[in-house]
């Protein structure tokens, strides 16, 4: 094994926050099934999470040259709460290092040896080789995906693209606001058990008269119902948007193209409080200084304030100081690197508020609670989901703050046998849409 590490900068030289996510790749970027000389077989991704303030990460990664087919390198992707900030390919040397990336970066693979690709291409999706689809919106589009409409809506017409690295889908209508779509992933239809994770960027508003809240979730094991053409059902994996909370739900629906049914007779599924994924940060100390007319929020905790960015729209609320609680008010001066911000146009004595312990919290749910990761695996008939910050690390199955398990419906039932797998939209209006970052399809 050799280490290969990077250290990360923000615009302002401080570290990143951010979450490094390493693939073995082929041609086209396409992720691959590497074999060493062993016979263990690299799979999958390898995400790290640098500390906070330092943007410097490491792995232990095979060497390029001692990997079956040769030819292959590897991927690295920066995810930040912006989206995709960095895309590159390496080489991994066999001996020495630690290396610096920088100093293995190399071109992606124009193709494998042809002998080796044929007998990657001929194995049997049973022996794994083709186990875990990484979706690269940027490199693989929406052509991959088949398009089911769930239930019609009037004229409402949902429009996938691509924006910023991400994968957006825009409704065409202003009333007609009650349909769903699936967007089901090529590759995954003799799937029976398998894992869809991603990251759900904020939806465009979230708005409460009218009605106006995207909706977003994963879909397993999609399948048309035997003797019922036009007929399909899947358990999904979703958001609340009716009652304003964007709690997780799961449940199966069953759908014609004009109605949809969900299942009945199912334990209640409860995820941990979506607070987990919450962009509430604490203030420690308050300072308003009249002759500026600005109060500063300083000591924040954490410092990276969730990717609070300047002109982002806040409540202040719990401080010693009751004079520094504010509502609906625009940031300006954000510094992640100190845990600091602060808020024009205030008078008032200058005044330290030194037992401050107050929050600032972004204003609208999909602000507050957005963007959030979340895993989904369906096995059997047991269905599990987890959900965490996209900027911290990926909490394990056995993690009950982060992973609840749902118990199938028994009306319309769980289906069973092979399907897809895949993505939800619903409850689009004109102009309003949602996006997910990369997407990974993991069989099991």
């Amino acid at each position: 094994m050799t280490v290969i590490s990077e250290d990360l900068d923000g615009p302002g030289a401080d570290g990143v926050t951010c979450q490094v996510e390493v693939t073995l790749i082929g041609p086209g970027a396409a992720p691959v099934t590497g074999y060493t000389v062993d016979g263990h077989a690299i799979v999958g991704r390898n995400v790290v999470t640098p500390p906070p303030g330092t943007g410097v990460w490491q792995l232990d990664l095979v060497a390029n040259s001692a990997i079956s087919p040769a030819g292959s390198v590897y991927r690295r992707v920066v995810h930040t709460t912006k989206g995709v900030v960095a895309d590159d390919t390496f080489d991994v040397p066999p001996t020495g290092g630690p290396y610096v990336l920088k100093d293995r970066l190399t071109d992606p693979p124009a193709e494998l040896a042809s002998s080796a690709l044929a007998a990657h291409a001929g194995t049997s999706t049973q022996d794994g080789a083709h186990g875990t689809i990484v979706h690269t919106w940027a490199v693989d589009g929406w052509s991959s995906f088949d398009n089911v409409v769930v239930n019609q809506h009037g004229t409402q017409d949902f429009t996938p693209s691509v924006v910023s690295r991400r994968g957006r889908v825009t409704g065409s209508g202003s009333t007609d606001g009650d349909q769903r779509e699936w967007f089901l992933r090529q590759g995954t239809e003799e799937w029976i058990d398998g894992q869809v994770t991603s990251i759900w960027h904020p939806p465009s508003q979230w708005d409460s008269s009218p009605i106006n809240r995207p909706q977003m979730g994963h879909v397993h094991r999609a399948q048309q119902v035997p003797g019922s053409p036009g007929t399909w059902r899947a358990f999904v994996v979703f958001y609340d948007m009716t009652f304003s909370t964007s709690n997780m739900l799961a449940n199966t629906w069953q759908a014609d193209g004009s109605t949809l049914t969900l299942g009945s007779g199912a334990v209640p599924f409860t995820l941990p409080d979506v607070a987990r994924v919450g962009r509430t940060s604490i203030v420690h100390l308050g300072t308003r200084v009249d002759a500026f007319d600005v109060n500063l929020y300083r000591r924040c905790t954490p410092a990276h304030l969730y990717g609070l960015a300047n002109g982002g729209i806040v409540n202040i609320a719990g401080m010693g100081d009751a004079s520094f609680n504010l509502a609906g008010v625009a940031v300006d001066g954000v510094d992640p690197a100190i845990g600091q911000f602060h808020v024009a146009g205030q008078t008032g004595t200058d005044v330290n508020d030194l037992v401050a312990a107050g929050t600032v919290t972004p204003v609208g749910v999909h602000k507050s609670v957005f963007p959030r990761a979340v895993a989904s695996l369906l096995v059997g008939n047991d269905v599990y989901v987890k959900i965490w910050r996209p900027e911290e690390p990926e909490p394990n199955w056995g993690d009950p703050t982060h992973v609840a398990k749902a118990n199938p419906p028994t009306s319309p039932p769980l289906p069973a046998g092979p399907g897809q797998f895949g993505v939800a939209l619903g409850h689009l209006h004109t102009s309003s849409w949602a996006e997910f970052g990369d997407i990974t399809f993991t069989r099991h």
